[in-house]
């Protein structure tokens, strides 16, 4: 539903014929992008953990295969996100939205949702993941829009701080790729299983 919940954001513009300018669609993009990051608890909530936790397969190897397939489903839609929101604008202004740079921005979002859904599975709290990512995306918009201006993240395209920022979102992308490979490991050694002759 919130991946639904974006296209009908992106399409917005180009369905009312509303001709924006590349700050305010920029603002659409990272709207969208939030929106496809809350999904990320509801698919990576493992209903047969109970089941799962003692198959031969490690906890971090399931998520990787998770995320792999989330991967396959997100490409196609964030593309077509592009796509709509590249036509909503005027021929001569298309050049002017940065789509590589508020991509960086969407992969660091979806990170840190990534990161706070393995964090609320190693806590145990995996019932309220769903929660639990929100809540972590809601920081970082919150957090990102009130950081002082000489350290501000997010930024509309006209500013020349720009290309800049997006180093910073690199890094955070990084950060919580470490961050869910690390919390995506069990505590303790899985068991052996041991077949009888």
């Amino acid at each position: 539903m919130t991946a639904l919940a974006g296209v009908v954001i992106a399409a917005v513009p180009m369905l009312f014929s509303v001709e924006l300018q590349p700050d305010d669609l920029a603002t659409i993009l990272r709207m969208v992008a939030a929106t496809g990051a809350l999904s990320i608890g509801f698919l990576l909530h493992d209903r047969a953990s109970t089941i799962s936790s003692v198959v031969p397969t490690s906890r971090l190897t399931r998520h990787l295969a998770r995320v792999f397939w989330i991967g396959v489903a997100a490409f196609p839609w964030w593309i077509a996100i592009l796509l709509l929101v590249r036509f909503s604008a005027s021929a001569d202004l298309r050049e002017a939205l940065p789509l590589t740079g508020l991509t960086v921005e969407a992969s660091a979002t979806l990170g840190v949702a990534l990161a706070a859904a393995a964090g609320a599975q190693r806590l145990a709290a995996e019932e309220h993941m769903g929660l639990i990512v929100a809540l972590a995306v809601m920081v970082l918009a919150v957090g990102a829009v009130l950081l002082p201006s000489d350290m501000a993240l997010v930024l509309p395209p006209s500013d020349p701080r720009f290309d800049d920022a997006r180093i910073w979102w690199i890094l955070l992308s990084l950060f919580s790729v470490m961050v869910f490979l690390g919390l995506g490991r069990e505590r303790a050694p899985r068991p052996v299983v041991r077949r009888r002759a």
